[in-house]
């Protein structure tokens, strides 16, 4: 290999880094944390625990949630706790930690109670970095859609 392939190979191969750090970067930054907030409660509004995400086949509670809760919570406990049919879910604000990879995230939603319509109620969930990628930190003995 002459030097300036060498150079050139360098050259790819420092690109290659650079793009593969971005790539964790988006996953991890603002934006990702909306979609997969926005993802997450269209699904529960549409009343799917499966859908297509990012080109693949993905589950609320396998594709959401963190390790710790899941250790927590079987799958089917934290469908139990999903019953509650809301509608018009939207991100109310979003409080990120020192270091970025945990993130307060304050939704409303609309929803029926026995008879009474409640509009806007205000939940506050913890999502937080896990394997390069926003996951829903829940408690599971608490139900994830009290209003505060």
């Amino acid at each position: 290999m002459t030097g300036r392939w060498k150079k050139k190979c360098g050259i790819l191969l420092g690109t290659v880094l650079i793009l593969a750090g971005m790539a964790c970067v988006v996953q991890t930054g603002p934006k990702a944390l909306e979609k997969r907030v926005t993802a997450f409660w269209h699904a529960r509004e549409a009343g799917r625990y499966t859908f297509k995400y990012g080109g693949k086949q993905v589950d609320l509670y396998n594709d959401f949630l963190s390790e710790k809760t899941k250790r927590e919570l079987t799958q089917q406990q934290y469908y139990g706790l999903m019953s509650l049919k809301i509608s018009n879910p939207r991100i109310d604000g979003i409080e990120y930690d020192k270091n970025g990879k945990k993130a307060t995230v304050t939704i409303r939603f609309d929803t029926t109670f026995q008879i009474a319509k409640l509009n806007g109620v205000a939940i506050k969930q913890t999502w937080i970095v896990e394997n390069g990628k926003w996951v829903l930190q829940s408690n599971p003995m608490h139900n994830p859609f009290r209003s505060w």
